[in-house]
């Protein structure tokens, strides 16, 4: 399920706090776990996403689909701003942007992976809920902490 497709990503409140958590698990809507932990919250011109550390990520979930591979290549290896990946769970799976350099619409840093909150799942709860349904930006929440 990639919410974000058909649907203008400023349109979501985000319901986790705006600060990292290493101890937070992100899962897909399916199920899949992307991240464990997380370092911020970053808005921009293109609506919230969360940035995630190399560390942070669970590789083995995510895949550079064929459409993306030309972002590998050598000769655009220095030129592109980010390369995509999709989760493995579904097809097209959920969208993850890796950083390659930075841009002038948001605060996104080089070597950081972002993924839009509403395309995730923490704790049970979505990282993200559509504006209409909230009043404030960020929900009071503490953290989002693996459930025991």
């Amino acid at each position: 399920m990639n919410t974000v497709t058909n649907r203008d990503p400023r349109e979501f409140s985000v319901t986790i706090p705006a600060t990292g958590d290493d101890n937070a698990i992100f899962r897909t809507a399916e199920g899949l776990v992307v991240a464990r932990g997380y370092t911020r919250v970053v808005f921009g011109e293109r609506g919230p996403y969360v940035e995630f550390l190399p560390r942070h990520m669970a590789k083995q979930s995510i895949r550079i689909p064929q459409k993306a591979r030309w972002r590998q290549d050598a000769r655009w290896r220095d030129k592109v701003k980010y390369v995509e990946f999709r989760t493995r769970d579904s097809d097209p799976g959920v969208k993850v942007y890796f950083q390659r350099r930075t841009v002038s619409y948001a605060d996104y840093l080089p070597g950081r992976y972002y993924i839009h909150p509403s395309d995730l799942v923490c704790d049970g709860q979505p990282a993200a809920i559509e504006a209409s349904r909230q009043g404030s930006l960020f929900e009071d929440s503490e953290s989002c902490r693996p459930s025991m």
